[in-house]
């Protein structure tokens, strides 16, 4: 979701730093270049370390990813931030041996779609991210107009990682390794 919401922000970001547009764009490849190179780590960690903590470890630093932008000052910085954000990125192959973890064989076909769909065709088609930092803004009451210098979107995205890995490191989940397929208890 922080993807979403990140993309029509990086237009106004660049030309805030006076950088052509084409600048935008390679900041999005950065994000999805560093994210297709961390994916192979956080599985590797995921294996050995188990789902849970490379999931909390990829959402703190995409968390801090976001704050790096939020607090970039110059170029330099603003790649920094999708670079670590990018990093934090990869762990959609985590997600999904997790929900194959913890799913019968009978229910994973249909857990994986409903997942890929929430994290990649939904979110960017039903733009869940704006809605994110509209209903944000409704519940602080806050208006981009009072963040001129385009730092809305971001403390909107700050909110949303913040939530994800807080979200993330309340869940208890006990898998029975007894059963043939793991069955979560």
């Amino acid at each position: 979701m922080g993807f979403t919401i990140l993309i029509p922000l990086l237009p106004f970001v660049v030309k805030r730093f006076g950088a052509p547009d084409a600048v935008a764009g390679t900041l999005i490849t950065t994000g999805a270049l560093c994210a297709t190179i961390a994916s192979p780590f956080w599985g590797r960690l995921s294996d050995r370390a188990g789902r849970k903590r490379a999931l909390l470890g990829s959402q703190i630093a995409a968390f801090t990813g976001y704050v790096l932008l939020a607090v970039a000052g110059n170029l330099t910085l603003l790649f920094v931030s999708r670079i670590v954000e990018g990093l934090g990125g990869g762990n959609l192959g985590v997600a999904s041996a997790y929900i194959s973890d913890v799913t019968t064989e009978e229910e994973r076909p249909r857990a994986l779609a409903l997942a890929t769909a929430a994290f990649g065709a939904l979110g960017w088609a039903a733009g869940l991210g704006a809605l994110v930092a509209s209903a944000w803004a409704c519940i602080w009451q806050i208006a981009p107009a009072q963040y001129p210098d385009g730092t809305y979107e971001v403390r909107a995205l700050l909110v949303d990682s913040a939530g994800t890995t807080a979200y993330t490191s309340t869940q208890a989940v006990v898998i029975d390794h007894t059963a043939p397929t793991g069955t979560l208890v």
